[in-house]
């Protein structure tokens, strides 16, 4: 190493600098700017993950040091680079004020939790669909209703002329013979 001042090399933070600096070596800022402009979001990445990987592939870019820079151009790789492409619109039609790299990562973050959460409300919709279409109802006051052709001619046939007679029924607020309602069976 070559020392700019005597001494230097007996203090631990400058040999460390020198160590540092030897193995970094020379840094292609174009092939960083262009793997943090072509990065794409990845199938089943969140966008928090998606996030992180561009905020470390844009430190090596050597963009400059102004933080509305640095923050626009990671909002508009995010907006870019993302899978869903209905989100992508979504952002796409926000308001400049409101187009904030904080405001975008925020709406990322919510369309992603509404999109998981829907996801589950289905496969647990269509669980207890299963469910109820599988077995007979065993709950007190229903019945099981898989003959019901058979059970409406069979008392349809055992009611006689001298069966008794339902007034203001109350499931169809009419009257008829009693065991023979349409609304209730």
């Amino acid at each position: 190493f070559t020392w700019t001042t005597a001494g230097d090399e007996k203090k631990f933070d400058e040999v460390l600098k020198k160590f540092e600096d030897h193995m970094k070596g020379t840094v292609n800022v174009t092939v960083n700017r262009f793997e943090f402009f072509k990065h794409d979001q990845k199938e089943g990445q969140t966008i928090d993950d998606f996030i992180k990987k561009l905020t470390l592939l844009r430190k090596d870019c050597n963009f400059a040091t102004d933080d509305n820079i640095n923050d626009s151009l990671l909002r508009d790789v995010i907006i870019c680079g993302l899978k869903d492409k209905a989100l992508q619109e979504k952002l796409l039609r926000l308001e400049p004020a409101k187009s904030t790299l904080n405001n975008v990562i925020t709406n990322c973050r919510l369309h992603e939790i509404s999109k998981d959460h829907s996801a589950k409300m289905d496969i647990e919709e269509h669980t207890v669909n299963q469910i109820f279409s599988q077995q007979p109802s065993t709950h007190q006051g229903q019945r099981n209703y898989g003959n019901m052709a058979r059970y409406k001619n069979r008392r349809q046939q055992n009611s006689s002329a001298t069966a008794p007679w339902i007034n203001n029924c109350r499931f169809c607020a009419s009257s008829h013979p009693k065991g023979q309602c349409k609304a209730h069976n």
